[in-house]
């Protein structure tokens, strides 16, 4: 298989993830959950589950059913039982810097902190390093779009995991392959020969996040932004 043949299945295979490959594909009765929590920390804070709890209207037997019921490794919870990260948004110190409304957040990815913006309703500044130059890589964006990056063509990595990898190990098999390169030659330069790993330009990994949010929220969202403006 090509190079280029090699990387459009992987990029297939990344696709299908993200439409199919996450719990909340079998489990969508969990999706006003993520998005509250998502919400929530984007707050700056530990999720307490008496909050979250009135946030869905639930009882807080059927909160923790449902908290139950998502992936420990998608999860965070401290020893007082507050949630301190969800689907790759943290308000401890993660790998990558997310800077949303005056507060200094976490992301377990890059590709994380494209499609966060929409979710939490707020513009954001993505903040990493190039694993290869150790080059600053800083990303402004709105809820909907790229502003500015600089530099100005960085490349992201990307990966083709299954969903049962994903659930035991959601870092270990996503997040932890998923970077921004400070340029394509870069990335090429580190992946080597390596068949597991591919690359996009930030504008698909913008178009890619898009996807991700309408696979994963479609009305749901769409019916949260009009509540809210």
């Amino acid at each position: 298989m090509t190079g280029a043949a090699a990387e459009s299945r992987l990029l297939d295979g990344f696709r299908h993830y993200l439409r199919e490959g996450h719990f909340l594909a079998e489990a969508p009765q969990l999706v006003p959950l993520s998005l509250a929590l998502y919400r929530r920390l984007g707050g700056g804070a530990p999720v307490e589950r008496a909050e979250l709890a009135v946030d869905l209207n639930l009882t807080a037997e059927a909160l923790n059913a449902d908290l139950r019921a998502v992936p420990e490794s998608t999860i965070d919870i401290d020893a007082n039982g507050a949630i301190v990260a969800f689907g790759g948004l943290s308000v401890i110190p993660a790998s990558h810097v997310f800077k949303v409304g005056g507060l200094e957040l976490y992301t377990w990815c890059v590709f994380d902190a494209l499609f966060l913006p929409r979710l939490l309703g707020k513009s954001a500044i993505s903040v990493t390093r190039c694993p290869v130059t150790d080059t600053q890589i800083e990303i402004s964006l709105t809820p909907t779009a790229i502003i500015s990056s600089r530099p100005a063509s960085p490349v992201m990595s990307i990966v083709a995991p299954n969903k049962e990898s994903c659930r035991e190990n959601l870092r270990g098999a996503f997040c932890n392959h998923v970077n921004f390169f400070a340029d394509e030659n870069t990335f090429r330069d580190w992946r080597g020969d390596r068949p597991d790993v591919a690359h996009v330009s930030l504008e698909e990994a913008q178009e890619l996040a898009r996807q991700r949010n309408q696979y994963r929220y479609g009305h749901c969202l769409a019916a949260l932004e009009q509540q809210h403006g």
